[in-house]
C-alpha cells in the first residue's frame, strides 16, 4: 500500500478566538477560531497546527470509516482582507483533529486513514492509499 503527500490550502491563520494549552510540548490548539485571509475553494485546509474541512468531505471521510481522525466544531470569521478578496460565501467547516500517534518514518504506518507527519516547518498530511 502506498501513500501520498497532502499539502492543505493555507487561506488564513487563527483568530482571536483560538484558545492555546502551553502546558504541552507541543503546544496544543484547545478552541480554534480560523480567520480567514482568502479562499481558493479547497475543501482541507490547515494553520498550522490545525486543519479544517468542509461539512462534505468531513462526511466522506465519516462514510469511508477512515481512521485517525475525528471532529470538532471550528468558529470561522473573515478578515477585513478577506472581504475585500472574497466574493463567495464559505461553506460550514469542521476542525479534523488527528488521533494517531505522530509518525515521523515511512517504515510504521496503519493501514488506512490519514496522519500528520509532524516534521517541524513542514505542513503536510500523509493519505494511505487505501484511504
Amino acid at each position: 500500500m502506498g501513500f501520498h503527500l497532502v499539502e492543505p490550502e493555507v487561506a488564513g491563520g487563527h483568530g482571536r478566538g483560538t484558545r492555546y494549552d502551553r502546558s504541552t510540548v507541543p503546544v496544543t490548539v484547545t478552541a480554534l477560531e480560523y480567520r480567514f485571509d482568502g479562499w481558493l475553494g479547497d475543501a482541507l485546509l490547515e494553520s498550522t497546527p490545525c486543519f479544517i474541512v468542509t461539512e462534505d468531505l468531513a462526511r466522506s471521510i465519516e462514510r469511508l470509516e477512515l481512521t485517525g481522525v475525528h471532529f470538532d466544531t471550528v468558529s470561522v470569521s473573515i478578515s477585513s482582507k478577506g472581504r475585500e478578496f472574497m466574493d463567495t460565501e464559505l461553506p460550514p467547516r469542521n476542525w479534523l483533529k488527528l488521533t494517531d500517534r505522530a509518525l515521523s518514518s515511512c517504515s510504521r504506518k496503519p493501514s488506512a486513514g490519514l496522519w500528520h507527519n509532524r516534521i517541524p516547518g513542514c505542513r503536510t498530511l500523509l493519505r494511505s492509499s487505501a484511504a
